[in-house]
């Protein structure tokens, strides 16, 4: 089942507050859902197709039914300019990957440290 990444982050922040809000979507580089629909919007502007979430999972034994995801499967455009755009932003906000062109169609941004 395909979840639209900025639906899935205002669907799911409904009724939480950012200032006890530690998770949902890579909380750890997000402080806010503004930050992390921010981030989704520079790269929908930037040129990417659609932006997934990835594996949605339990936030922790304690809270089984709060969801958490850490990943965007991001759909790359056809034209060179704008993948690159969007590899160069990556590589930027992300600066312990290193994400490369390799002609694909999709690249998988992962918080998980």
């Amino acid at each position: 089942m395909e979840l639209e990444a900025k639906k899935w982050i205002t669907e799911n922040w409904v009724g939480i507050d950012d200032a006890i809000q530690d998770g949902l979507f890579a909380g750890h580089v997000f402080d806010t859902k503004e930050d992390a629909l921010n981030f989704i919007d520079k790269l929908y502007n930037l040129g990417a197709e659609k932006i997934l979430i990835g594996e949605v999972k339990p936030y922790s034994e304690m809270e089984p039914n709060r969801p958490y995801a850490d990943e965007l499967i991001v759909e790359l455009p056809e034209g060179s300019t704008k993948r690159q755009e969007i590899f160069s932003f990556l590589n930027a906000s992300e600066p312990s990957e290193d994400y490369e062109e390799q002609g694909q169609k999709t690249i998988s941004v992962f918080w998980d440290y």
